[in-house]
């Protein structure tokens, strides 16, 4: 696959990803609650469940859109950095508009899931074109863990600031 072609499927993800997170955020609620929804999608309005928006739709656009890149290593090596600097951008963003500048504003909360999006995938788009790849095999894996993790965190959420939700007043489920 030329250079050309895989940035501008990288840079669509950036809309693409910001769309199914918005659409994913509310599926929890629209499927009645669903448990196993809930294990994969946002059950309230931590941040850490809002994290579970950045692993399965990244994966699930990076899985679409490459299904015919030549260098498959390379590819889920850029879709890997993708989730990892959109997870750890989002928390970090988060808490410094919100508690460091003294903002609440849900519509930024909006704007960051896009400032993020576009973020990871910059930082994809660069993985893709200067770094050496790891196995296919391995980022895959790692994402997959991440979220298996993160459904695991869903049933047993620890009482730390990133699990709580403020509108509930609760820890977790």
């Amino acid at each position: 696959m030329e250079d050309k072609t895989a940035k501008k499927k990288i840079l669509w993800g950036i809309p693409v990803q910001f769309a199914l997170g918005a659409l994913f955020h509310f599926l929890y609620e629209w499927t009645g609650e669903n448990f196993v929804i809930g294990l994969f999608f946002p059950v309230n309005e931590s941040i850490f469940e809002h994290l579970k928006l950045v692993p399965l739709p990244w994966l699930i656009w990076w899985v679409f859109a490459g299904r015919n890149v030549k260098e498959k290593d390379r590819w889920y090596t850029a879709c890997l950095s993708s989730v990892v600097t959109a997870l750890l951008l989002m928390p970090l963003s988060f808490y410094f508009y919100r508690y460091a500048l003294n903002v609440r504003l849900d519509f930024i909360n909006i704007l960051l899931h896009l400032f993020c999006s576009a973020m990871g995938q910059i930082v994809g788009l660069h993985f893709w074109k200067h770094t050496k790849a790891i196995k296919k095999s391995i980022s895959i894996g790692i994402i997959l863990l991440l979220i298996i993790a993160f459904a695991v965190l869903t049933i047993i959420s620890p009482k730390l600031p990133l699990f709580f939700d403020g509108v509930s007043g609760k820890f977790g489920r």
